[in-house]
């Protein structure tokens, strides 16, 4: 004997807002917070979640630096843990944008020397979110940067003051920087978005970040060639 049971489509996920003072600065849609949650809650579950985590991409325009605030985001909502979202995209800044006025002088100016860490750091919402913006370095200084020694304390400090810390680290293709500004992290997650980056590209990719642990790929943009009524079924991120 065979039972018919209709299909039940998967509850909507409610979107995360990231907001500083009352200002609501960007959203994160409810499909990608889902599929974030999961991928952090399976981390976490596994104890697989390091201190310090940075994002990587092969090129530009690939979802960098929204997968890395999306995942402090949860992080700070749903594992009540403080937690530091860190913008080393000197090239390509995106907070700046976000911020406005409340940027302030940003990472540069505490390298130089001319600011204090509290100075530098903007507390957000969710509670517990705190947001270090890159700030303005000029472009022959920052191989040099990405390099110090001052920056690597900088990591060690986050560290003693964060549960976890997330970098947003630019395009690795696009820059060599983006090497030891990823190694600042005990682990990676390479974010690709579907379609958009040849497979040579991810490969070589993978290559400049090998000497570091790869914990997964965040796959952004997802679009599946499947009937509808399976695609209801199916998480996307």
């Amino acid at each position: 004997m065979f039972w018919k049971q209709k299909a039940q489509s998967v509850p909507e996920e409610a979107p995360l807002w990231l907001s500083v003072g009352a200002d609501d600065l960007c959203g994160f849609a409810g499909p990608a917070v889902r599929s974030l949650r999961h991928m952090l809650t399976g981390l976490v579950c596994r104890g697989m979640l390091p201190p310090r985590l940075s994002l990587v991409a092969a090129a530009r325009a690939e979802g960098g630096s929204y997968a890395t605030l999306a995942l402090g985001a949860l992080a700070a909502a749903d594992l009540s843990r403080r937690t530091c979202v860190v913008e080393l995209n000197w090239r390509w800044p995106v907070l700046p944008g976000l911020l406005g006025q409340a940027a302030g002088p940003g990472l540069a100016a505490w390298l130089a020397g001319r600011a204090e860490l509290d100075d530098v750091l903007v507390p957000a919402s969710p509670s517990g979110l705190w947001l270090l913006p890159a700030g303005a370095l000029p472009a022959v200084e920052q191989a040099a940067a990405a390099r110090s020694d001052r920056l690597r304390a900088l990591a060690a400090q986050l560290s003693e003051r964060f549960e976890h810390v997330f970098f947003d680290v630019p395009a690795v293709l696009a820059t060599s920087d983006a090497i030891p500004l990823a190694s600042l992290g005990d682990a990676c997650c390479l974010v690709v978005r579907q379609g958009a980056t040849p497979a040579g590209s991810l490969r070589r990719t993978l290559a400049d970040v090998s000497h570091l642990k790869v914990l997964g790929v965040i796959m952004n943009r997802v679009r599946m060639a499947m009937p509808l009524g399976l695609l209801r079924l199916v998480q996307q991120g």
